[in-house]
């Protein structure tokens, strides 16, 4: 799979919004009931529910905006590392934080594992993740593997983030 993606033409990569239908959903229902108990019972307390509903997705949209969904994490290049290391990403997503990891490192070598969650992250999978590692230019240097956060088979964690 590595080699087949090696050759495909450059593009963005694309690390998705999280929780994006979960929002969406629950906005919905927020302004649906408050326009229902606007009209059936207590106008302040509808109003204050879909203002609820409004400012939720409204919040939620502009930290999309404030966070670039097109570029990897810059958090790694503040933390003092090697470059050799091999670095253990739980719960990966679609790579924001690994292919970050992985481009402060020269030798070393990220190990992701995730379940991936469709319905937490829309296409979220490691197909994705692995689309993401290459347009960065790191797919050398990661490996992601599917697994629960509460079996992993690895001794030791020295450090989260």
């Amino acid at each position: 799979m590595v080699e087949k993606m090696k050759n495909k033409g450059s593009a963005k990569p694309n690390y998705r919004y999280y929780a994006l239908p979960v929002i969406i959903i629950l906005s919905a229902i927020f302004f649906v009931i408050g326009i229902l108990v606007a009209i059936f019972l207590w106008l302040i307390a509808g109003f204050i529910l879909v203002g609820f509903g409004i400012y939720l997705i409204s919040s939620y949209g502009i930290s999309l905006l404030l966070m670039d969904q097109t570029k990897a994490s810059e958090l790694p290049k503040k933390i003092e590392m090697k470059g050799n290391e091999r670095v253990l990403d739980v719960g990966c997503g679609l790579g924001k934080m690994t292919v970050g990891i992985a481009k402060v490192l020269e030798k070393g070598k990220v190990i992701d594992i995730d379940i991936w969650n469709k319905w937490e992250i829309m296409g979220n999978s490691s197909e994705r993740a692995y689309e993401n590692a290459r347009i960065e230019g790191v797919i050398d240097k990661v490996e992601f593997k599917y697994g629960d956060m509460l079996s992993i088979p690895f001794a030791a964690i020295l450090l989260t983030l």
